[in-house]
């Protein structure tokens, strides 16, 4: 409703936060840097606030006959946590991944062949599976692999009453809320190609509010790549 929609504007205009931001829909500081990893086909170090990753990619390449597909590139995704072994979330995250780079890679170009995303987490202070989709993307570009559309994703925090929402929040905004919702967006059709809860539990009404502060804020990180790769790639305006 209209009254429901002007509640939450007033609360996020109202919300100061942990880190410093003023509004609840602003995004932590972006930054990346490519080419990090010489024994990798395409790496970046990629980072909203601190959260940070380190993603490699190689491939396509060649693949055992048991893992060959005929009609496309095998896909492989590894999450690796910052430290000790990968836990139940972190194969949640895998799977999401998975799924969401399935969206991107044009595939069907590479049968009988493998492509492999190594996601290393440098430091995990919230939103880190958006973090990982981004750098992921961002990864996959400087490889040269074939894609149909780039991918970006955000996180959004949501609490009991759907009244405030928080977009790109910290781990401890996602603690102290009833549940994160990590959305990634194609960049072709601005539609939806992954919507996962990565914590706690919401309603269809709170996941409706949070996608239209979603697709917001994934507009402009997908502005920030759209900058970053024109830069890297010495890119003028045609």
């Amino acid at each position: 409703s209209v009254e429901s929609r002007e509640r939450l504007r007033d609360s996020m205009e109202s919300s100061g936060r942990p880190d410093g931001r003023k509004s609840s829909e602003s995004i932590r500081p972006t930054s990346c840097e490519r080419g990090v990893l010489q024994r990798a086909d395409g790496s970046v170090r990629y980072s909203q606030g601190n959260s940070e990753v380190v993603v490699a990619v190689n491939g396509p390449m060649q693949v055992r006959s048991r893992d060959e597909l005929i009609d496309r590139a095998a896909l492989e995704v590894i999450f690796k946590p910052v430290s000790g072994k990968q836990g139940q979330k972190h194969t949640k995250y895998e799977i999401g991944l998975r799924d969401c780079l399935s969206h991107m890679i044009l595939r069907k170009a590479h049968p009988y062949t493998k492509i492999q995303v190594v996601v290393q987490v440098i430091e995990d202070d919230g939103s880190i599976l958006s973090v990982a989709i981004n750098a992921a993307c961002l990864a996959l570009i400087d490889a040269g692999v074939q894609i149909v559309t780039a991918v970006t994703s955000i996180t959004v925090a949501i609490d009991e009453k759907n009244e405030k929402m928080l977009l790109d929040p910290i781990e401890k905004e996602e603690n102290s809320t009833a549940a994160s919702l990590t959305f990634a967006f194609s960049a072709e059709t601005k539609g939806i190609v992954l919507l996962t809860q990565t914590q706690g539990k919401t309603n269809i009404k709170g996941c409706m509010l949070a996608e239209g502060i979603a697709n917001k804020g994934a507009a402009r990180l997908q502005n920030f790549k759209r900058s970053f790769f024109k830069k890297a790639f010495n890119l003028g305006a045609s």
